[in-house]
């Protein structure tokens, strides 16, 4: 049997909007935690619910801005993401702690848990990674300390302390490397390794003292060794020699007139 025309017309129209609607009802490509796949049309919160936080809770580093970008806490569809609203008011980053944080969807609304934490070092500045110093009578671990310049500043709490790291100076010219080490109250720790070359001059560096590893006791920094105690002091020098010169041949007592 032929077909008019306008029976092919009504046919082939009839076909079309069947497999339109097939198409737009059932098969519509989306992105739904960044995977495509074939589903019905999502309502708005089926589409809300699907989103998934990156973290949870999710990290903020203290001390910086509240970002107020979807994106930054959800993974998933971004058309989504681009239509929810962030009230971030509730967060300060000045202070540690858990915070929430709502996000608004097409008047659904979740909570965002986040937590405002400081996971970033101290920085340790000094003079130089080496140094040389010279030692007389009188230097002390503080003039060390001056020279080397160390500092820790930390982006959360500011000046940090740098735990001791000296504590006595060599008895003799030597090389001594020290690890520099800067922790904050939240445990980050950074560390910095410097070389210091302690020169003595010769003639202090030789006076019979012990050497090698031997070190100056604390309570006894900065003096100068003992000198040897069999070296009679400049002002007796000579006194010997004149003295039995004086002496000499006199039999210690002289002799006296016997009176009868």
């Amino acid at each position: 049997m032929k077909l008019s025309k306008a029976e092919k017309t009504v046919i082939f129209a009839t076909l079309f909007c069947v497999v339109v609607m097939f198409g737009v009802g059932y098969f519509r490509l989306q992105r739904v935690d960044d995977k495509q796949y074939a589903s019905k049309l999502p309502n708005a919160k089926e589409a809300f619910s699907k989103l998934r936080l990156k973290e949870n809770p999710l990290i903020i580093e203290a001390g910086s801005k509240v970002s107020k970008d979807p994106a930054f806490y959800y993974k998933g569809n971004k058309s989504i993401l681009a239509d929810i609203k962030l009230d971030v008011s509730n967060v300060d980053p000045s202070k540690l702690g858990r915070y929430t944080i709502k996000a608004i969807y097409q008047g659904l609304e979740q909570k965002i848990q986040v937590e405002v934490k400081d996971t970033q070092a101290p920085q340790i500045s000094i003079a130089a990674d080496s140094f040389t110093f010279e030692v007389n009578d009188y230097s002390t671990i503080d003039e060390v300390m001056a020279m080397v310049e160390a500092h820790a500043t930390d982006a959360f709490e500011g000046s940090v302390e740098i735990e001791p790291w000296i504590d006595y100076l060599p008895y003799e010219s030597a090389t001594y490397t020290y690890e520099l080490i800067a922790k904050d109250t939240s445990g980050n720790t950074s560390t910095k390794t410097i070389t210091i070359s302690y020169v003595y001059a010769a003639a202090y560096d030789n006076i019979g003292e012990p050497q090698g590893n031997t070190v100056v006791p604390p309570e006894n920094q900065g003096q100068a060794p003992e000198s040897n105690n069999n070296i009679n002091p400049p002002s007796n020098q000579g006194n010997t020699e004149g003295q039995s010169e004086e002496n000499g041949g006199s039999g210690g007592v002289e002799d006296q007139p016997i009176v009868e």
